[in-house]
């Protein structure tokens, strides 16, 4: 895959790094941007990851009209895809309520999370356990960022360590450790996902639709053999 291309930030350019996030990669920085390509009546902003202190590379486009896109370059280089990969519905009899919406890979949509608030003010996630949006409020376009890097970006990335690990990509020792995770006892069926550091450690991270809560999850991921 090429290396998506990176973006010099003036000191004066607006931004705003988010904290760290349960589902993200360590060590990495993420957050938003906005009219660092001059003025766009339909952007609200940009989804970036930093690099270094001065550089963004671009992960998404979050528009006016509540909907985020894929990009890895601005909008006035590549045209958006004819489709969003996230999209905000709101409710047609009470617009302060609504779904986020995100696109699968057959390209049917499906609802991942409830929102509370308005576009016009801050929102939030509406959830049955506490999540990183559940626990803030925030402006409509950070607040669309946010939850296209958790269920977006971080998901695609599990999604794709999962796959390797499915179809047998991990060597012989890093399969022996998990097969040991498969016969931890969790109080409740739940989707596990592995992600593999690059120091070779593995962690575990949760999927919107399980209710297992990220102390568990640390629990579990304490409770793991040291990397072999």
């Amino acid at each position: 895959m090429a290396e998506r291309p990176t973006y010099k930030l003036r000191f004066l350019d607006p931004k705003k790094r988010f904290p760290a996030m349960p589902e993200q990669p360590a060590g990495r920085s993420y957050g938003v941007v906005w009219k660092l390509f001059g003025e766009d009546q339909h952007e609200s902003c940009y989804v970036v990851e930093f690099v270094g202190k001065s550089h963004v590379s671009l992960l998404g486009y979050v528009n006016v009209s509540g909907e985020v896109y894929k990009v890895d370059r601005p909008v006035s280089e590549a045209p958006l895809p004819n489709d969003p990969d996230m999209e905000l519905v709101l409710d047609e009899s009470d617009s302060s309520i609504g779904e986020i919406m995100v696109r699968e890979a057959n390209g049917a949509m499906h609802a991942c999370a409830q929102t509370v608030g308005s576009p016009e003010g801050p929102m939030r996630e509406q959830s049955d356990h506490e999540t990183w949006n559940s626990t803030r409020a925030l402006p409509y376009g950070e607040f669309m960022a946010s939850m296209f890097l958790r269920y977006v970006i971080f998901a695609d990335s599990e999604n794709a360590i999962a796959s390797t690990a499915d179809a047998g990509g991990l060597d012989e020792g890093m399969q022996n450790v998990v097969d040991k995770i498969k016969l931890v006892k969790l109080p409740e069926p739940v989707e596990v996902f592995l992600a593999l550091t690059r120091h070779r450690y593995l962690t575990l991270s949760r999927r919107c639709s399980t209710a297992l809560t990220m102390p568990r999850i640390r629990a579990v991921s304490s409770a793991m053999p040291p990397p072999l």
